[in-house]
């Protein structure tokens, strides 16, 4: 297993950019990192004790690059040692992004607490974003600071083994705390590990099903294909909107299971009338899940 953590490091870990950006908070950044090399089950973990009465709503981090599009934010309960698997992290938010050298913020779909000690917040890197530079269009990368000798931050390149952050050091992403009297916070339990049994590969096939909606052909004429997977079954809403906002058409507004789906439109309103030409806006909506796509119809 050391062998194993010890090759993960040498493969992920890039050197450190210094600079010297604004504090925030208590935290003074001191630099920025990235991986040089990111795959599906790429991501990087970092601890949060939760204290008593509190839930957290979501997280602040120091961001390099405002092009770069983390996929999935998932959280797990755990204990401080070393992160859960990935695979049995739960999914919080999706295409999360951030400020070109600054910090920024993404908030859960709800707040979570915690039925053990603390949280691990994951968030995982866009497929092929290595890092080559500071700032915009240079790859995922995060802010750091100077650490307290304690382990906080993790990092995997295959979704099972967790290689720990020089403890000289730690990431720059802090928890943002909700009071946790809320009705809509959720109390996560520790997950248990033996009774999941997922291939790496599942875990980046999970990954792409969470955040996959295209539209084909594009532009259409007279009908096009909207394609989606969920990862989970659920309730789903898809509507197609015009550029104004004005719900045009809804395509499904049913529970559906987990997988791929395919939904067909001809460019009619609810009346059945054909539309102008123009661009819409398709919109899929299920549990936590938004997202939307671009489409032209041509007459």
């Amino acid at each position: 297993m050391k062998l194993k953590l010890e090759k993960m490091v040498a493969i992920l870990l890039v050197a450190f950019v210094s600079f010297v950006p604004a504090a925030h908070a208590a935290q003074e950044v001191v630099g920025v990192f990235g991986l040089s090399h990111v795959n599906s089950t790429t991501a990087l973990a970092v601890w949060v004790p939760v204290p008593e009465g509190q839930a957290v709503s979501g997280v602040r981090w120091y961001n390099s690059d405002d092009a770069a599009v983390f996929p999935v934010l998932s959280v797990v309960a755990g204990v401080k040692e070393a992160p859960e698997r990935l695979a049995l992290a739960e999914p919080l938010a999706f295409e999360v992004a951030g400020k070109e050298m600054g910090w920024s913020e993404a908030r859960f779909s709800a707040p979570v607490a915690s039925a053990t000690s603390g949280l691990y917040v994951i968030l995982w890197l866009p497929v092929g974003s290595a890092f080559a530079y500071a700032g915009s269009g240079g790859g995922a990368g995060f802010g750091y600071v100077h650490g307290d000798g304690q382990k906080r931050c993790w990092i995997t390149g295959d979704g099972e083994v967790w290689s720990p952050f020089s403890v000289e050091f730690q990431v720059a992403i802090e928890p943002i705390f909700d009071s946790g009297k809320a009705g809509n916070v959720r109390i996560l339990e520790r997950p248990d590990a033996a009774s999941v049994t997922t291939s790496p590969n599942a875990v980046a096939a999970a990954r792409e099903s969470m955040s996959t909606l295209s539209v084909a052909p594009n532009p259409f004429n007279p009908q096009t294909q909207v394609k989606f997977a969920l990862a989970r079954a659920g309730v789903v809403r898809l509507d197609v909107f015009d550029l104004r906002g004005a719900r045009v058409r809804t395509l499904v507004d049913e529970p559906m299971e987990a997988g791929m789906h395919e939904i067909a439109w001809d460019g009619r309103n609810e009346a059945g009338t054909r539309v102008a030409s123009g661009v819409y806006v398709v919109k899929l909506e299920s549990g936590i899940l938004r997202q939307t796509a671009s489409l032209v119809l041509l007459q």
